[in-house]
């Protein structure tokens, strides 16, 4: 993929759903889940524990293996993102000194660890959050288009002891036809056909949209904080160094 090729394009909404992008996005999302959380933790937990082992002799060389588990888990994000969506991420670092101590001051003075580590700690809840809202709300409609084949095998148990086969998608105290019932109940052909109908409009206008988007945002953060720093001055000096008009 071209550095041109935008990751996730846009376009057309029913064109959208004839591609491989939405379960591309899902994808990232739920493998997020999993790694980014793994990830998450485990370099919390180590940082953690070097800076209150700092006083004594043991913090120093914890803090470099700390540095080193940075990058060893942004190397496996970059991984975990190019084996999805085919994009790589290059990385840069400060080049290693000499030395522990050397090594130590070269490794937390590179801001790509600084970077790495607010895509790691501080940014895993923000990104979980989005991940799990658009994958739950597409995944949602995905098994909503689908209600007819499989709602007579959802049994559903009422608060009042009656039970039923069907959906319940709302609060029903006294059962489908009770009263104070909220919501839809879904224990028929003709009313998972209306839902699954329903639902096949809203993937295809709002739903695939939603969860591309947000892989969109997902991978946009990811490129930022785990490649290259990107000078914000580039454009300028290209524009500066490239031949006036008079040339």
């Amino acid at each position: 993929m071209s550095a041109s090729e935008p990751l996730w394009p846009r376009g057309n909404p029913l064109r959208l759903a004839a591609t491989s992008l939405p379960w591309r996005a899902g994808l990232l999302m739920v493998s997020y889940f999993a790694v980014g959380t793994a990830l998450f933790t485990v370099t919390l937990v180590a940082g953690v524990a070097s800076v209150g082992l700092l006083v004594t002799a043991a913090g120093i060389p914890l803090l470099v293996a700390v540095a080193w588990l940075v990058r060893a888990a942004a190397r496996v994000e970059r991984w975990r993102v190019r084996l999805i969506t085919g994009e790589f991420i290059d990385s840069a670092y400060l080049p290693v000194s000499v030395g522990l101590i050397a090594t130590l001051r070269t490794r937390w003075t590179d801001p790509a660890t600084w970077a790495h580590l607010g895509y790691l700690v501080a940014l895993y809840p923000l990104l979980f959050v989005l991940d799990v809202v658009a994958f739950t709300l597409w995944f949602g409609l995905v098994g909503a288009v689908t209600v007819p084949i499989w709602y007579r095998f959802s049994g559903t148990t009422f608060p009042n002891g009656e039970s039923g086969d069907g959906i319940a998608l709302g609060y029903f105290p006294n059962g489908p036809d009770g009263a104070g019932a909220v919501g839809l109940w879904i224990g028929d052909l003709a009313t998972a056909l209306t839902t699954a109908a329903v639902s096949l409009v809203l993937l295809l206008l709002v739903g695939n949209s939603l969860v591309v988007a947000a892989a969109r945002l997902h991978t946009r953060i990811a490129r930022r904080l785990l490649g290259p720093p990107v000078d914000p001055l580039a454009a300028a000096k290209a524009m500066l160094a490239s031949p006036g008009p008079l040339v």
